[in-house]
């Protein structure tokens, strides 16, 4: 090594040197990173102090040493880029947890509320009951009680927990096998127009009386609320075990 590539390395060394030194200092005070040099920052200076007085001079040197600043800063730069990135990665797996956790609350109080009014709703049915009125010796649902129909038809669609029950009653005149049969009819044409409603067949049970009252004497007028299908509402086997 020549005298001035000596000189050259000495100063270099000594520059550095004087760089590092606030880096210490920085250490001792317990500064941040984002405050001070970094290790890698002081490194990157003073590698590249040295190389730049090998092959520059004193003016290397100094070049060298910016240079390597700036790579320095650029590494502590894109090493706080990191940590960022990791830090919103944590914070949005943190928000996702917590959307689904509420979603999932708002889901199970949303199940709860249906459940409480099909309790209310069955608890309301099992006091229900509507009768449908029929001329003598007809089977016919009236016009006048397709409003209903289809109000109980939209009831029995929505809750398939409930069912009804048809009961068909005639009155006294006319023999008692007549009777029952036109009993059935009117059951059957009261299930019919359920079922045109879209009602399951198995929420429907039907079940003919026949007549009522006592039969009297021929000039006697037959009570015309003897003549009619009678519907109530229950809830299934398996909802009243439930409760």
């Amino acid at each position: 090594m020549t005298l001035n590539q000596f000189k050259t390395l000495t100063f270099s060394l000594f520059f550095a040197a004087l760089i590092a030194q606030p880096m210490q200092a920085s250490a001792s005070t317990g500064k941040t990173m984002a405050e001070e040099l970094s290790k890698e920052q002081a490194i990157g200076i003073s590698s590249g102090a040295v190389i730049g007085a090998i092959f520059g001079g004193p003016p290397g040197a100094f070049l060298a040493a910016v240079l390597g600043d700036m790579i320095a800063k650029n590494m502590m730069v894109n090493e706080e880029l990191d940590n960022v990135k990791s830090e919103l990665l944590t914070t949005e797996q943190s928000y996702q947890q917590q959307l689904a956790s509420l979603e999932q609350q708002k889901h199970q109080q949303l199940v709860e509320v249906k459940h409480q009014q099909q309790q209310v709703l069955i608890e309301q049915a099992q006091n229900f009951l509507m009768s449908l009125m029929f001329t003598t010796g007809s089977s016919d649902v009236a016009e006048q009680y397709q409003p209903q129909i289809i109000a109980m038809a939209a009831l029995l669609k929505q809750n398939p927990e409930i069912i009804i029950n048809l009961s068909g009653y005639t009155d006294a005149p006319g023999s008692k096998d007549e009777n029952l049969n036109l009993a059935k009819e009117r059951v059957e044409s009261v299930k019919t127009l359920l079922l045109a409603q879209g009602v399951a067949n198995r929420q429907i049970h039907g079940e003919a009386i026949g007549e009522v009252g006592s039969k009297g004497s021929e000039n006697e007028v037959p009570n015309t609320f003897d003549r009619r299908v009678v519907m109530q509402l229950t809830a299934t086997q398996t909802e009243v075990a439930k409760n």
